[in-house]
């Protein structure tokens, strides 16, 4: 009986979190940069960021230049992507993993644990680093990404504080607008 009600709660709790993602994602238009602006910088266009999926790294008002040209995504790259379920909507994220890579994503009651296993890291790396996670997690689930596919997350990591892979899935790499070069404003900063 006891088990049961952990479950029941368990439940409870990771349908309420992927709601706070979705609520997240309503409340800032489903998208947290702005459409491009130009810039004399050739092959690059600037946004503008709404919201604080990215924080700490990438703050609400910063302005990002990001390349035009996507090809040779990695891990850790910060990228502008068109979110896949509706290409319209915009978003920044940090790649995480890439085809081939395993993804254990735990929640914990103060963290979105995602942990990446790949050949070169068989250990895993989680992201975010350095973060510790309360209590035992309440829900979890394990992924390997596919060829032509990246996972990317939100360095906010507290529980609904960036709607990413996490809650929708892998993101196809055609859906990758450029990737981040450096931060202009409001104080110039590299990534």
């Amino acid at each position: 009986m006891k088990k049961k009600i952990l479950l029941i709660f368990g439940g409870t709790l990771v349908a309420s979190v992927l709601a706070l993602g979705a609520v997240y994602a309503w409340n800032s238009n489903g998208s947290d940069v702005g459409k491009p602006a130009s810039t004399p910088e050739a092959g690059h266009v600037k946004y503008h960021v709404r919201g604080n999926s990215m924080s700490p790294t990438i703050k609400d008002g910063d302005w990002l230049m990001a390349k035009l040209e996507a090809s040779g995504v990695k891990r850790g790259d910060v990228i502008i992507l068109h979110y896949p379920k509706d290409t319209s909507k915009i978003y920044c994220r940090r790649v995480a993993a890439v085809g081939g890579d395993r993804v254990v994503m735990k929640y914990f009651s103060n963290v979105k644990l995602t942990t990446v296993y790949t050949p070169a890291d068989p250990e895993g790396i989680s992201y975010p680093q350095g973060a510790v996670p309360n209590g035992n997690a309440y829900g979890q689930y394990e992924m390997t990404v596919g060829a032509g596919a990246l996972y990317v997350i939100g360095d906010n990591a507290v529980p609904g504080g960036s709607y990413d892979s996490d809650e929708w899935g892998t993101l196809p790499v055609t859906d990758v607008a450029g990737i981040v070069d450096h931060r202009v404003e409001p104080s110039p900063r590299t990534f």
